[in-house]
């Protein structure tokens, strides 16, 4: 699976800065793709969660759910996009070729070398 964190130009959602700053040490990249260019590359493989799924706690007193609907296709989200925490996708996926990655949650944004911007 591929998992990504909502966000907009400015950087990934809050649980997303967290887990890049858990894992800062290995030096991750993090990759920066418009929903409306990437779905059409990867049709019909994305699921939403509206929880962390690698961080089982506790909040609010309930217990972070877990079982056959932890994970639900776009056309099954009973929520908002606001609600979605993380978006994964079974298997490889494939780039559209506007993506940019960034070294820092936060950016700056690069293309990559040999993908010419629009």
């Amino acid at each position: 699976m591929v998992f990504f964190w909502p966000g907009t130009a400015a950087g990934p959602i809050d649980y997303g800065q967290r887990h890049f700053n858990r894992y800062r040490h290995e030096r991750p990249a993090i990759l920066m793709v418009e929903m409306e260019s990437f779905l059409p590359e990867n049709p019909a493989q994305e699921m939403l969660c509206k929880d962390n799924s690698g961080s089982p706690r506790y909040s609010f007193g309930e217990a972070s759910p877990r079982g056959p609907d932890t994970f639900v296709p776009l056309n099954r989200f009973d929520g908002t996009p606001s609600n979605v925490v993380e978006v994964v996708f079974r298997g490889a996926v494939r780039l559209p070729t506007t993506f940019e990655y960034g070294l820092d949650a936060n950016g700056p944004w690069r293309r990559p070398w040999g993908i010419a911007s629009n």
